[in-house]
């Protein structure tokens, strides 16, 4: 006959099964994320211009891009000019009506004023170059827009001139023009892989964007494409405003098709809170059109770049190194940081360095240098619809913790119900292939079921383990049954996040373009959720229950508890669990590096020199410590500590599944973390046991009040 304890027997050997689907679909995330292990360095070509040819030296420039090559750099930025980057670097002049007017009344003789003579419109811009070759380029690139609205161009063979009207010029100042094919040719020279920089092009046909584009396809260096602006080319009309409908034979699906057929990736630029990307009009459907191939791209902020006493050298190229590790950043995008100097040959030299000591530390933790590798498609179709089997089973199991026992049969219907609630919710959870959709919030949803659940199981499987410990064990035995409960406790919490990684497992998640939900409410409702628990079978303080605790026992512990008396000792307890509280959820999610101790930094620096999966401080340092220390609590006699332990243990299994909820750092690095997490903490437990042990020692000597005999014979 089934019982209730077979009942959970079985339950827990078809949570295992259900599991199997999990671990082969993690074994082959694992295997595509192995695949994408290139990290492109690249160059931000109009920042070193500016440094190394400011003052018109083109040698100096190439001789600077020669000094990054060697240094490691694999990728040069190829920018397309606008007005507005053409006029920073002196090639151009952009005058406004009162200042072309002026022009005119100064010199009525000069090849602007014979020019323009009677033919100077109000709200007009005008955009002067003596550089016949590059006016002949503008007037091409612009070709249309010239025509749809009636624009005016004059030349001679000193000088060319377009008026374009005032209204429009926010718009085209910044509108892409062209390529240009000497620095093509000079890039290709130094071998450097070529990375195009599209801006915005308004109203620009698929014709012109297949011939703008022709040189770079036929150069066969192109790796990948980062947009400027706001907007991607083929997605606005003339006046710069986004298409309601994208024409479907229009320049923006040519771009897609340029991207499709030659493999470029298309690089999201990580936000400044190194949480989700840098968006642009298009890309959206840019990214379903490609299936996702794109690349993650990290780029220090010129803000940031500038504030004093904030950045080292060193530190930036720790922070590329950690990038590729931790948030799947295949495209270090360099701005060149000037830490206060201002010369240039020194600001150079030590940005040369930098880079070549960020190489030689991304390849010593695994990744290799050269052009970047998008993860390849990775959706859940079919095979979603069994992955929340094992979420779905393992909440009947820990209802059945709850001390509701008997009723066997409907037991069993629960879990039908719920398997059957959870075949459903993985059938409307299959990946959309789209950037947003229900399918993204219910994924969401259950990896927070996830995060909410395991680590009150591990929880629970660490005190009922507990409660089978005998009394009046040694040491070899107290510290046995604690390391078999932190371990047992662990592989649950390592398969919770197994499941939690799973279930979010799309290039959409990977991407960071959608993200865990519910950071904060994952960190606390655990702990909240097995304090109950706790309190309902043990009361304050633990104990073996031995029989069921029902309303009359827990009103008394109730009462008891408001009847206490408070001292100073339990207001000070009070007041540092509340500021670890605080803290804990002040940390919880990205926590800014200002709520980080100077001391916790330095931890953190050795641990990822050393490991390159660091271990997470609140795994080690606190949760597999404290559950260490339980069985040893238990067996001095300080049942009451083991609440409080119990809370600390639990902030190492919630670490331990919400490692996995950041789904860009990638499944293996997050198992890496875990495993370094338990053994250091198993062995960080151990001393924490034997200075317990030692603690208790001076206590017993110095502390407590001999008693009556003691006294008399001291007498």
């Amino acid at each position: 006959m089934l019982n209730f304890k077979r009942l959970q027997k079985l339950l827990i050997l078809l949570i295992v099964l259900s599991m199997l689907p999990v671990w082969f679909t993690a074994y082959e995330r694992i295997q595509t994320e192995g695949k994408a292990k290139s990290v492109e360095i690249s160059l931000d070509t109009e920042e070193i211009y500016f440094a190394a040819a400011g003052y018109g030296d083109r040698q100096a420039y190439l001789d600077a891009l020669a000094g990054f090559k060697a240094a490691g750099a694999t990728t040069a930025t190829l920018n397309q000019k606008t007005f507005e980057d053409l006029e920073k670097r002196g090639d151009l002049t952009v005058l406004d009506y009162p200042e072309a007017a002026n022009a005119l009344r100064t010199d009525g003789q000069s090849s602007f004023a014979l020019l323009l003579q009677n033919n100077l419109k109000t709200m007009s811009r005008y955009v002067v170059t003596e550089n016949l070759t590059m006016f002949a380029q503008i007037t091409a690139s612009l070709s249309g827009p010239i025509q749809h609205f009636g624009w005016r161009s004059f030349q001679n063979d000193k000088m060319g001139i377009l008026e374009i009207p005032s209204a429009y010029w926010d718009v085209y100042k910044t509108a892409g023009l062209w390529y240009d094919q000497t620095e093509l040719q000079e890039y290709l020279a130094l071998g450097f892989l070529i990375e195009p920089r599209p801006a915005e092009m308004p109203g620009i046909t698929a014709a012109q964007l297949r011939a703008l584009y022709q040189p770079l396809i036929a150069c066969g260096k192109v790796s990948n494409i980062i947009a400027t602006g706001k907007v991607l080319p083929g997605t606005t009309d003339f006046s710069g405003v986004a298409y309601e409908k994208i024409p479907q034979d229009g320049a923006f699906n040519a771009f897609i098709e340029i991207l499709n057929q030659y493999g470029w990736n298309y690089g999201l630029v990580e936000n400044a809170t190194q949480l989700d990307s840098l968006r642009l009009t298009g890309d959206s459907a840019l990214l379903q059109a490609t299936d996702f191939q794109a690349v993650r791209v990290y780029s220090i902020q010129r803000a940031e770049l500038d504030k004093k006493n904030w950045l080292t050298y060193d530190g930036i190229a720790e922070r590329w190194q950690r990038s590729a590790v931790d948030r799947n950043i295949r495209i270090m995008y360099l701005r060149l940081f000037t830490n206060g100097s201002v010369i240039t040959s020194e600001i150079l030299s030590k940005n040369q360095a930098m880079v070549k000591t960020a190489v030689a530390s991304i390849e010593n933790s695994g990744y290799t240098v050269g052009a970047a590798r998008s993860i390849e498609s990775f959706h859940l179709a079919g095979r979603m619809i069994l992955l929340p089997l094992a979420l779905a089973l393992s909440a009947v199991l820990l209802l059945m913790q709850w001390g509701v026992e008997g009723k066997t049969k409907y037991w069993l219907i629960l879990s039908a119900l719920a398997a059957a609630a959870a075949l459903a919710v993985g059938y409307l959870a299959r990946s959309g292939g789209t950037v947003a959709g229900s399918w993204v919030t219910l994924r969401q949803l259950l990896a927070f079921a996830v995060q909410v659940l395991y680590p009150v199981l591990a929880g629970i499987f660490a005190m009922r383990y507990l409660e089978e410990m005998p009394k009046n064990l040694k040491t070899g035995g107290v510290l046995f049954y604690g390391i078999k409960a932190a371990l047992g406790s662990f592989l649950i919490a390592l398969n919770g996040g197994i499941l939690l990684g799973i279930m979010m497992s799309d290039n959409n998640f990977m991407l960071e373009l959608q993200y865990f939900r519910g950071v904060k409410a994952g960190f606390i409702l655990p702990l909240l959720i097995l304090g109950l628990w706790f309190f309902l079978r043990y009361g304050y303080s633990f104990h073996k229950p031995a029989g069921k605790r029902g309303w009359l026992e827990i009103r008394s512990d109730i009462k008891s508890l408001f009847g206490s008396p408070i001292s100073v000792m339990w207001l000070t307890i009070t007041g540092v669990a509340l500021f670890a509280a605080y803290y804990y959820l002040l940390r919880s999610g990205n926590a800014a590096v200002s709520s980080i101790s100077p001391l916790e930094l330095q931890m953190r620096a050795f641990l990822e020199k050393v490991l390159v999966a660091r271990p997470r401080i609140k795994e080690f340092l606190i949760g597999y410590p404290a559950s260490l220390l339980i069985p040893g609590i238990l067996a001095a006699g300080f049942a009451f500590l083991v609440g409080p332990l119990l809370a600390m243990a639990t902030v190492g299994w919630v670490s331990v599944v919400n490692s996995f909820a950041h789904v860009r750092s990638g499944m293996m690095i997050a198992i890496e973390r875990g495993l370094w997490g338990i053994l250091l903490g198993v062995c960080l437990g151990l001393g924490a046991y034997f200075v317990m042990r030692f603690a208790l020692w001076l206590r017993k000597r110095y502390w407590e009040e001999p008693s009556d005999d003691n006294k008399q014979t001291e007498l």
